[in-house]
């Protein structure tokens, strides 16, 4: 008994697409090197009380590379304080 296979061209071109994306998949993580390691130092530990508390937002730098930022918490008032760390 002879079978033959019958694709329509619709799914032929279905089939290709999805082998191209896999090609590009594969080209972009074989060709991806590593990154490297980083390593953190921490620049201040905040206690809660009037220097803040909790800082968990980005922090913005401005152009002669101070830091600045916000916490939730503490400050003079308890609703948190603005900050700022200078190079």
């Amino acid at each position: 008994m002879k079978r033959t296979l019958r694709i329509s061209a619709r799914h032929l071109r279905g089939v290709t697409i999805a082998m191209g994306l896999a090609l590009v998949l594969v080209a972009t993580v074989v060709g991806t090197e590593p990154a490297e390691a980083q390593t953190f130092t921490l620049l201040y530990t905040f206690t809660g009380g009037t220097d803040g508390g909790e800082p968990h937002a980005g922090l913005i730098q401005d152009t002669a590379g101070n830091l600045y930022g916000t916490t939730p918490y503490g400050g003079a008032s308890g609703a948190g304080v603005v900050f700022k760390l200078t190079p």
